[in-house]
């Protein structure tokens, strides 16, 4: 019986041992926040650049296909408008959404790549959507549509704009297809000339609230605005 016992418990050491979870469970996302941030300065780089690990734990970065590794620099509190580029702000900076905030920048040169941010983790059972904050420049300072996009396992996932704050946006994305799965959450910048645009990022979270389809949210807007525009003329 004790030798059966002893057996029992190495199956388990050797199963956490191979999955670094409790019997095999999958790890949640971690660190939607930003908050997690330790700032390990680059030695000797004349911008002031973090290396990437500690400033993003539980992420991972790409430009184009290409993974960064633990010790890339990538910006702080700084940014070279044109260039693709990751960086981490704080709240002193003004394209700062909280205490911590990713950039994901992208590049105008045609050969620019695009910069993404990435996570793997078990997507809760009762996830309809994920929410986020962001700030980029295309939208209210040039009217043209954002250029960034939201993947799960490399599907591309329509966003809607859920409340305006003037420049800062609380974006939904429908994720219901992947509850309860362990699925790889990515945010991507795209670059190139027509393309340029920077992407605070920020207070990623999973929603049990769904999100409308991006045309229902259009249909949904236009009905208010026509119910405001008639409660004017009444008024008249």
């Amino acid at each position: 019986m004790k030798t059966q016992i002893k057996r029992g418990i190495l199956s388990v050491g050797a199963a956490l041992a191979l999955t670094g979870t409790p019997f095999g469970y999958a790890q949640g996302f971690i660190n939607l926040d930003f908050e997690s941030a330790n700032i390990v300065p680059v030695p000797g780089d004349p911008f002031g650049s973090v290396q990437f690990g500690p400033a993003f734990p539980g992420w991972t970065a790409f430009y184009n296909s290409s993974p960064l590794s633990s010790t890339t620099p990538v910006l702080y509190n700084n940014q070279f408008l044109g260039t693709s580029t990751l960086g981490l702000l704080d709240q002193n900076v003004s394209l700062s959404i909280s205490n911590r905030t990713a950039l994901l920048q992208g590049g105008t040169g045609p050969s620019s790549p695009s910069v993404a941010l990435a996570q793997t983790g078990l997507v809760p059972s009762d996830s309809l959507s994920v929410k986020f904050m962001a700030r980029t420049l295309r939208p209210d300072q040039f009217g043209t549509a954002e250029t960034f996009v939201v993947s799960m396992n490399g599907q591309s996932l329509p966003y809607v704009t859920l409340q305006n704050f003037g420049g800062l946006r609380l974006y939904g994305v429908d994720v219901s297809a992947f509850a309860g799965q362990t699925a790889e959450l990515r945010f991507t910048q795209l670059s190139g000339p027509t393309f340029f645009d920077n992407m605070s990022l920020d207070n990623i979270s999973f929603s049990t609230v769904a999100v409308p389809e991006p045309g229902t949210w259009t249909l949904l807007g236009l009905g208010g605005a026509l119910c405001w525009c008639a409660t004017r003329w009444r008024r008249k």
